[in-house]
């Protein structure tokens, strides 16, 4: 059967996908001029327009150790999922005086159809796509499903826990200093697993959070598998909350893993790869590890 002129195709990202833009974009050499002409040693700190930009924004600023932001600020970097037309990154066009100098840098890029003056600004692009495909980011992979099956008219259908979804919570014998390596699917898993819990116990939460960087990557993820359009830069009664383990809400407690010591995690792993390859010893202070040190 011919598609009409309507049908939705998604051309997916991959989680590995995603880090590589985080990973190139912070050591671009584009944004190390940046930092060297303005006599920094490092941005102000990342921020993503949420949701879209959620993910980048805080797998950068764990990795690094620099402020995650509510808002942005001088010198900091902006980093989004995708400029289309760009309407939403034109706001922050340096030419727009009530703005302050920053990196603008996005994972993926429609040419044919971005504001030029927004690619003008452009920083750093991670992937260009040239075709009427719509991206299918692994952080918001249920929110084009459901909006692709909508406009095609076709069901969607939920994505279930499956064995790769699961988490090992053992320690192998034999392998008693090898850490859990828990990987993003893994952590889907478990949002998976919460949706769950939230249906059996009956919850209806408010909104979502996220009180870490790291919390907030989850929160994303559960604002897209749990379908909640509440995403909140702050925690308020009755909502869905997430730091690095543990979900919690009315009624409900979850861990990611029992032991985050016995775990080797996928944000842990990309932070460790970034200090290595940019030559870094030791673990950064993460500043933005409390709520309260966010910007909002």
């Amino acid at each position: 059967m011919e598609k009409d002129k309507r049908f939705i195709e998604l051309a997916p990202s991959t989680w590995e996908a995603q880090e590589d833009y985080v990973m190139n974009m912070l050591r671009s050499p584009e944004l190390k001029k940046f930092c060297a002409d303005r006599g920094i040693d490092h941005a102000s700190g990342f921020f993503g327009p949420p949701r879209g930009g959620t993910f980048y924004s805080a797998l950068a600023a764990y990795a690094t150790g620099l402020p995650m932001l509510g808002v942005h600020r001088p010198n900091c970097v902006i980093t989004d999922g995708i400029a289309d037309a760009g309407r939403s990154l034109s706001h922050f066009l340096k030419t727009d005086t009530q703005f302050n100098d920053h990196f603008l840098t996005v994972h993926w890029m429609r040419p044919e159809r971005c504001d030029q003056k927004v690619q003008d600004a452009m920083g750093f692009i991670g992937t260009e796509i040239s075709d009427g495909r719509w991206v299918h980011f692994r952080h918001s992979a249920q929110e084009a499903l459901r909006s692709a099956a909508k406009l095609n008219g076709t069901e969607y259908t939920e994505p279930q826990i499956e064995d790769k979804h699961r988490i090992p919570n053992i320690i192998i014998p034999g392998q008693e200093n090898e850490k859990t390596q828990v990987t993003w699917t893994h952590v889907e898993g478990f949002i998976m697993a919460v949706r769950d819990q939230v249906r059996k116990n009956k919850i209806k939460p408010t909104g979502v959070v996220g009180t870490t960087p790291i919390g907030k990557i989850l929160a994303v993820l559960a604002a897209d598998i749990l379908n909640i359009d509440q995403f909140l830069s702050v925690p308020q009664d009755g909502c869905l909350s997430f730091d690095n383990n543990t979900a919690t809400a009315p009624g409900l407690t979850m861990n990611l893993v029992k032991d985050p010591t016995k775990a080797s995690l996928p944000w842990e792993r990309f932070a460790e790869r970034y200090r290595e390859l940019e030559g870094i010893k030791g673990k950064p202070h993460l500043i933005t590890e409390h709520l309260q040190n966010f910007d909002r």
